[in-house]
């Protein structure tokens, strides 16, 4: 479990919202979920994806007429864009168009503030492994166990990436409802409680969850249907995924997103990337930090 999920830190009073961090209550909302995901790097140890080069400053061009498109609330009421921006659930909303900012709004957060991007980070791992594959290091046409023969003879045997990039790998873990995160017996949540993002208490949890064997656990999830017949948003996929860039290319993923990505795009700032348990690789997004505009985001997706 992690030690960072403690109730002290250096200098933070016991009645800070710091002091109330816990495993079990950090990501169910509220203020105290709201301080989590702007103080991601004071929460847990992360790595730092680097940037680098010229940084490359996103021309504004404002259109107002975007704020007063009509939207359908939560409780499907329409409302204009601004009216659900400044309801008080959502920190920062950006909308680029040709290459320019023509909607930027921080109800609840400053610009430079850093932030969790949650299942963003999914869309920058994948990056990663396009441009692997691009350089002719990865063929996704070949099975997980080609790159990590961790899961020869399991249920993930014979999968080809390109199903797990899909999300059509037809393993079992669907996140199709709150289950996937408050159920222990979910494989989603078992995969979380494995990364440290979930309490390990659960009896239902497999034993390799609760030693943070993210291999071990993921030789538990077993097939639910032939790969590449059905799209199914799993998680897991990503957590292979993730494992399969940092095998090959050599390093961890976040020196390997700071090599392929955050240093050729003109980032204004460093990222910053949970280390969860000190190995592998998963995103579900979890995290990068940086402006919302050209820097980087607290990426929770991390898992380093």
């Amino acid at each position: 479990m992690f030690d960072f999920f403690a109730r002290s830190v250096f200098g933070t009073p016991q009645n800070s919202l710091r002091a109330q961090v816990t495993v079990e209550n950090w990501d169910k909302g509220g203020a105290l979920s709201h301080w989590v995901y702007t103080h991601a790097s004071e929460v847990g140890p992360s790595a730092v994806v680097r940037r680098g080069g010229l940084i490359v400053d996103l021309p504004v061009q404002i259109r107002p007429e975007i704020g007063a498109l009509k939207v359908n609330g939560p409780d499907e009421s329409r409302q204009t864009l601004d009216q659900f921006i400044n309801n008080g659930a959502v920190d920062a909303c950006i909308v680029l168009h040709d290459g320019k900012i023509v909607y930027e709004k921080y109800p609840t957060i400053q610009p430079n503030d850093l932030h969790i991007i949650m299942s963003v980070g999914k869309a920058v791992v994948l990056t990663a492994l396009a441009i692997l594959e691009d350089q002719g290091k990865v063929d996704i046409e070949k099975p997980v166990e080609s790159y990590l023969p961790e899961l020869k003879g399991s249920d993930w045997a014979e999968t080809k990436l390109r199903d797990l990039v899909d999300m059509r790998s037809g393993m079992e873990g669907v996140e199709d409802s709150n289950d996937a995160y408050r159920n222990p017996k979910h494989k989603n949540f078992q995969l979380e409680a494995t990364l440290g993002w979930q309490p390990r208490t659960a009896p239902e949890l497999p034993e390799a969850a609760r030693r943070g064997d993210l291999f071990g656990m993921l030789r538990t999830i077993k097939r639910e249907r032939p790969a590449g017949e059905k799209w199914a948003y799993t998680s897991s996929n990503t957590a292979v995924i993730g494992e399969i860039v940092s095998r090959v290319s050599g390093k961890s993923l976040a020196d390997t997103i700071s090599d392929l990505i955050w240093t050729k795009i003109g980032a204004e700032h460093d990222a910053s990337y949970f280390r969860c348990n000190g190995e592998a690789n998963f995103w579900r997004s979890r995290r990068k930090s940086r402006r919302t505009r050209n820097a980087p985001k607290d990426l929770r997706m991390g898992h380093d």
